[in-house]
């Protein structure tokens, strides 16, 4: 007879038992005087089929080799074996001996087991395997409640996102696991939150990085689908996710909250359905800008010899004729001429936005301490349903409805406290920006591509209508105070010789009153302008705004 000496373990760290479990085993046959044997060990676990290769390799070699005689299958330990009764390994085993093929030995537990076992032998090496399996579930359980306990701390249990990284502070035998900040890889991640702020698409902010000297673990450009969750992770500003929910956690910020909040509003503006016209030519006046004057159908593009023109869908019928893009491009240049702000104006408005902003100080202090108040009335609440929670005075589930939404609210109010804490600056930086672009805004226009074209307009006018090859419209705050007058501040032309509406009249400058009025209505205008397509790396000659 053969025997078959196996010695395992199951994770590196044990790897220094082997050696014990070699010397008992070649002590067990030895005693015996046994000559004909084969000593296997390997490390792998013994509780899941798919990390069993090296032990499955074994069998095979043992079913085969019980075909020529009756072998012998040796293991330290009932555990050595399985932690596992249903493996399929423990079945063929079974099937193995009740042929009288094979005898397993445990000389550690004074098991051995064969055709003939009594039914007291068959039933200890019952117990013992579920003896093994509940020691392995329990170690499962201890796991898992010490990773609970580790987020609960702050501690991220698992591998670190891109721009991080795992490190150990302590020895290979006593690791201190810790997560610290990747910055050669942080620099992209920051970058690509400043593209997105941008607008800018997973395709171009991929390209970006990878010029930049991003890649991925195989040296290759970032995909799209890691873009788009690098710019949604929340790792990034402080909360981890495990198992669902949402924790706090220890480790240094890459992004800023403010930041990050506002990038998922972009991610958020750019989810559409993909429409026919997202994959057509763009045009100028495309994606139904403007509309017939005459029928009020949608107006289209067409390219004929080089030229883009414009017809109404019905136009059989209204006899709308059709019309050169380039004759209406000349009327919106000829009012883009008259949206214009002097040197001196704009010093006013911007002198007058600091006076506005100046007495907003005990304001802010008022605010602050309301928001600190609730914070730490919050905070409160969460260590008494913490309390309650382990007296055992509320479910977990109860618990976890009412901390979430207990959380949501205080990291609200902390997003707000910062805003509070941030500088005024960039308010000022930001009115000087877009008031110089105002002043440039026909160059703007001219030097655009046509999709950016499209959307100004459409941020510049409503109701575009085309009738006879005059372009109607009516032009939005604070465009339409500030085109009332030229750059020299004198009275302008009839813009009805523009095509432009009626009701848009010929007047002198806008007083700095009207300007200031206007520009406090524009919001939208601030926001669209500045954190969209006008950027320095498009306009390098904007990099420098009217400041005093």
């Amino acid at each position: 007879m053969k025997h078959f000496l196996i010695a395992r373990v199951s994770r590196e760290d044990q790897i220094d038992a082997l050696p014990a479990q070699k010397k008992r085993l070649f002590e067990y046959v030895n005693k015996k005087g046994e000559t004909n044997y084969e000593y296997c060990e390997f490390n792998e676990s013994a509780h899941t089929i798919e990390t069993r290769k090296e032990f499955s390799k074994i069998i095979e070699r043992i079913q085969k080799e019980s075909k020529k005689q009756k072998v012998i299958v040796v293991f330290d330990k009932i555990d050595r074996f399985t932690r596992d009764s249903s493996q399929d390994e423990v079945r063929l085993f079974k099937k193995l001996i009740s042929e009288d093929r094979i005898e397993v030995h445990f000389p550690h537990d004074n098991l051995f087991v064969n055709k003939y076992s009594p039914a007291a032998d068959l039933f200890r090496l019952g117990i013992g395997m579920e003896l093994a399996a509940y020691y392995a579930n329990a170690i499962g359980d201890n796991v898992r409640r010490r990773f609970e306990q580790m987020v609960n701390d702050g501690y991220y249990p698992h591998q670190a996102p891109y721009g991080y990284k795992n490190i150990n502070r302590g020895t290979e035998r006593e690791p201190i696991h810790d997560i610290i900040i990747d910055e050669q890889k942080a620099q992209y991640i920051r970058m690509a939150y400043s593209l997105r702020l941008q607008q800018m698409s997973y395709d171009v902010i991929c390209s970006a990085l990878y010029d930049a000297g991003m890649r991925s673990n195989k040296g290759n450009k970032m995909s799209k689908s890691k873009i788009a969750s690098i710019l949604s992770d929340k790792f990034y500003i402080g909360i981890m996710t495990y198992k669902g929910k949402e924790h706090p956690h220890r480790y240094p910020h890459i992004i800023e909250e403010d930041v990050f909040y506002e990038c998922q509003k972009v991610n958020d503006g750019r989810k559409h359905i993909p429409s026919k016209s997202d994959t057509c030519e763009c045009y100028t006046f495309g994606n139904r800008l403007a509309t017939c004057k005459r029928c009020g159908r949608t107006i289209s593009c067409y390219t004929k010899k080089g030229n883009v023109y414009l017809r109404c869908a019905g136009n059989k019928i209204c006899r709308n004729p059709n019309c050169s893009e380039k004759l209406l491009e000349g009327t919106i240049t000829s009012v883009l001429s008259r949206i214009s702000i002097n040197k001196q104006l704009t010093d006013d408005i911007i002198d007058a936005l600091k006076n506005k902003y100046a007495n907003d100080a005990l304001f802010k202090e008022q605010s602050k301490k309301a928001i600190q108040s609730e914070y730490d009335k919050i905070c409160n609440q969460l260590e008494i349903a913490y309390e309650d929670r382990l007296n055992g005075s509320i479910t977990i589930n109860d618990y976890d409805k009412f901390a979430t939404k207990l959380n949501a609210r205080r990291d609200e109010l902390e997003r707000q406290m910062t805003k509070l804490n941030g500088n005024d600056d960039d308010l000022e930086i930001n009115t000087s920006y877009l008031l110089d672009l105002v002043c440039r805004m026909e160059e703007l226009y001219k030097s655009s591509k046509p999709e950016l074209k499209n959307k100004l307009l459409r941020f510049l006018f409503s109701n575009l209508q085309i009738d006879d090859k005059k372009l109607y419209f009516e032009l939005n705050d604070p465009f339409k105070t500030l085109g009332k007058g030229t750059k020299n501040g004198a009275k302008s032309g009839d813009p009805s010789s523009l095509a432009g509406p009626a009701g848009f009249e010929p007047a002198n400058a806008g007083t700095k009153t009207q300007c200031l009025t206007a520009w406090r209505r524009s919001n939208m205008v601030t926001s669209y302008i500045i954190s969209q397509r006008f950027k320095k790396q498009n306009y390098p000659y904007l990099s420098q705004p009217y400041l005093k």
